[in-house]
């Protein structure tokens, strides 16, 4: 689904990734943070349009495993995938450059393997000239195994978060308050679906939603949060 960026960007998150990348990322959006992701999962940004230029893959991961970033690239949302860029870091912030011009549709993921990462962020941007771009394209997605928590979509205004998983997953969704204080859960439910709205009103200022796996086997997820 076609989103605008004002919704959905979280200013904290910007300030916070500021020190990255200061004089070249501008909008950050779209981000995964604070997830918990055992070995074996893998989670991806929704996408992002650009008609041109560079994007942005802006990434961190606490722990000591092996993490994978990754870059693909597709011309329609969940079309076949190219991989345009990897990299094996706990952090990173790198402006790509496609190896095509035109329209193509990008999103960002990572990848933990050997040991946990106690917590993450993960962000697709416009990067350097970028022309048009268009954010908050579809759904995120993840593979989690057990004992793994996905986050990511913000929203700032009324919102239904919808998701879907091959096998039942506890959804939830946090909030801040308007000096970006950290308010804890306002939702919570278990089942392979959700289909929930919300209205962000004072002293709630922003939401994200999350996707929790507790049991065994491994999850297909995907979820977003959708401008209501």
């Amino acid at each position: 689904m076609y989103m605008q960026i004002g919704i959905r960007t979280r200013t904290f998150l910007i300030a916070a990734l500021a020190a990255l990348a200061a004089t070249t990322v501008t909008s950050l959006a779209r981000a995964a943070e604070f997830g918990a992701l055992q070995p074996g999962s893998t989670v991806c940004t929704d996408w992002l349009r650009s008609d041109g230029g560079g994007v942005y893959l802006v990434g961190f991961a606490a722990g000591s495993g092996t993490y994978t970033w990754t870059m693909r690239m597709a011309t329609t949302p969940g079309g076949e995938e190219q991989e345009i860029f990897r990299a094996v870091t706990r952090d990173l912030t790198r402006n790509v450059v496609p190896p095509t011009t035109g329209r193509f549709f990008y999103r960002n993921c990572l990848n933990i393997s050997k040991k946990p990462a106690a917590y993450y962020w993960l962000v697709v941007s416009a990067g350097i000239g970028s022309v048009n771009p268009v954010y908050g394209i579809g759904p995120h997605t993840a593979i989690l195994t057990p004992g793994s928590t996905a986050c990511g979509e913000f929203a700032m205004g009324p919102a239904l978060l919808l998701g879907s998983s091959d096998r039942p997953v506890r959804w939830s969704s946090r909030g801040t308050d308007t000096d970006y204080g950290y308010m804890g859960e306002i939702f919570s439910m278990t089942g392979a679906t959700v289909d929930q709205v919300f209205d962000v009103r004072p002293p709630l200022f922003s939401i994200d939603a999350c996707a929790v796996h507790t049991t065994s086997g491994t999850a297909t997820v995907s979820f977003e949060l959708r401008d209501f």
